[in-house]
């Protein structure tokens, strides 16, 4: 009878906030779970609805936007209970805190001051990196911390005038790639491989791309193709692992044909 009974409650409630507010307290009380977890634990859930959220606006997937923005506030929601359950801080001044620096960091807004976008993205930078840029994003995934670095860097004014400048640079962190290889050096190599990455970070940024969604994207693309080479390959009767490399070079090319059909018949499809 609980199970009916909290089940009850929570439909009960108009107000879709305290819906969910009551959802999570009821989770968060009685199941074994979700009691168990903390700030810390929440950490890995977090990223990964994140990446969800990111995944699904990247392949432009509605229903998928609406269902994982769902998780992800749900997440949200767990972790303020855990905030307020520890003393950490009440979700109310957490939100009061967030409203108030924002006001003062868009004076141009909430003020008469006059900014234009570039002054205002440069005295935000200023005032936030008054020490300097610091390295305490530690669990950042690499791309995405060095494409906060340069755009902060870019904010302050180091920065290339436009994204020939940065292709340019590219040219030139290839070529001492491509000399780090030949001394067989691993640390050396390592160095300038990081310095190409990080340079591949500043032309997405300089054109408006975040090097991690593009990777990030690649990925579930490259997992999409292999699969269905696999597939291609069982249903033409081929051993996959007794192919050979241009065999298998073929393959991809087909799988890669088949998909882009797909796609594109998918696009044409009328709504």
């Amino acid at each position: 009878m609980k199970g009916r009974t909290f089940k009850d409650m929570i439909l009960k409630e108009k107000d879709s906030i305290r819906k969910l507010e009551l959802l999570v307290k009821i989770l968060r009380e009685n199941c074994p779970w979700d009691k168990r977890q903390n700030l810390f634990t929440y950490r890995r859930e977090l990223l990964e609805e994140c990446y969800e959220v990111i995944n699904a606006i990247s392949f432009k997937n509605k229903e998928k936007i609406k269902e994982e923005m769902g998780d992800l506030i749900l997440t949200l929601f767990m972790m303020l209970d855990v905030i307020e359950k520890e003393d950490i801080s009440k979700k109310e001044e957490i939100i009061e805190n967030v409203v108030k620096k924002m006001i003062e960091k868009h004076p141009h807004v909430f003020e008469e001051e006059k900014l234009s976008e570039k002054e205002f993205l440069k005295k935000w930078e200023k005032e936030k990196n008054k020490k300097g840029l610091e390295d305490d994003e530690k669990e950042f995934p690499a791309l995405l911390m060095a494409e906060k670095l340069s755009k902060r860097a870019g904010r302050m004014g180091f920065d290339w005038e436009n994204v020939e400048g940065v292709i340019e640079k590219l040219k030139e962190e290839i070529n001492e790639f491509k000399e780090a290889v030949k001394t067989k050096n691993k640390e050396e190599i390592e160095e300038e491989l990081g310095d190409i990455l990080f340079v591949l970070t500043n032309i997405g940024r300089h054109l408006g791309i975040s090097a991690e969604i593009a990777l990030h994207k690649v990925n579930k693309k490259f997992i999409e193709r292999f699969n269905n080479m696999l597939l291609l390959s069982e249903k033409e009767g081929k051993n996959f692992y007794d192919l050979d490399i241009e065999q298998m070079d073929k393959l991809w090319e087909k799988t890669k044909s088949i998909l882009k059909n797909k796609s594109r018949n998918r696009e044409q499809t009328p709504k």
